[in-house]
């Protein structure tokens, strides 16, 4: 059988491969397509299952789209939340809950099949989003960044695997956020606010912590992104210290949060690393 892709870079290619695939004729997989192929948010053909003809990326608002990226422990949920609370932007998470009920099933697939499902997921957020009115900005716990370097990070840590530049680069399909914040950590901190806040142990959880090489790789992954601007963000320091400074950086970067409501106050910005001491 043809190897499936590592990353996705279309709507179109995360169908194909899904129905080609050795799963393709599973109940799960039909539920996944069903799911994205109803409603006005749709992204899916009902009768079909392709990919509808509306480009997803065109769509660009006027209120920023902020994406939160880190290794599990580093402080996404905390920086998330915290700039939804003070700048009143609005959230979303990946996968989208609508599709929730079958990771558990697309975990345990080859990590080609679960990435696709993981890139169902950003797809769907995506329209989720453009679908939305725009008043206020969005904040994005993990999107498409996390779908790649994970899928890009097994394949060189676990297979050897050697990747070309382009696979970074961005789907033009997809929605192309204003800025994605990337939040570094030692390795002690990050395994010390995973287990405060964690009650899981996947297998994954499991490789991030015991292997060095895939961490690495993993944060090279990240900043190899091509696409929107990265900003990389040390979150060693106490988390609430890290909250005021990244909502104190997005009130600078883009001065339309700066309204009623906003309960923080905008700082200097900074360069492409931020400290949070």
């Amino acid at each position: 059988m043809k190897k499936l892709p590592i990353v996705y870079h279309s709507l179109e290619q995360v169908v194909t491969c899904l129905r080609n695939s050795e799963i393709g004729r599973t109940s799960e997989v039909n539920q996944l397509l069903k799911v994205c192929a109803t409603g006005s948010n749709g992204i899916l053909d009902p009768n079909s299952f392709l990919p509808r003809s509306r480009p997803i990326s065109v769509v660009k608002p006027k209120m920023p789209i902020i994406v939160v990226e880190g290794l599990d422990g580093s402080g996404k949920t905390r920086v998330s939340t915290a700039l939804v609370k003070r700048l009143r932007l609005d959230l979303h998470h990946t996968p989208p809950q609508r599709i929730k009920f079958l990771k558990s099933y697309f975990d345990e697939q080859e990590e080609s099949i679960r990435r696709a499902y993981y890139s169902m997921g950003n797809y769907l957020a995506a329209t989720d989003i453009t679908s939305s009115q725009f008043r206020n900005g969005i904040v994005i716990d993990r999107f498409w960044p996390s779908t790649a370097a994970y899928a890009i990070s097994h394949d060189v840590t676990l297979n050897g695997g050697k990747v070309e530049q382009s696979i970074y680069n961005w789907p033009s399909d997809l929605l192309l956020p204003d800025l994605v914040l990337f939040l570094i950590v030692s390795e002690e901190v990050r395994r010390y606010r995973h287990a405060y806040r964690n009650t899981t142990n996947t297998k994954e959880e499991q490789l991030l912590a015991n292997n060095k090489d895939f961490r690495e790789n993993l944060i090279h992954s990240y900043r190899s992104i091509r696409g929107p601007e990265l900003q990389v963000i040390d979150a060693n320091e106490d988390i609430k210290i890290v909250e005021n400074k990244v909502c104190d950086m997005m009130l600078t970067m883009f001065p339309i949060l700066c309204r009623s409501g906003s309960s923080s106050s905008p700082a200097t910005r900074t360069s492409s690393t931020v400290s949070a001491s």
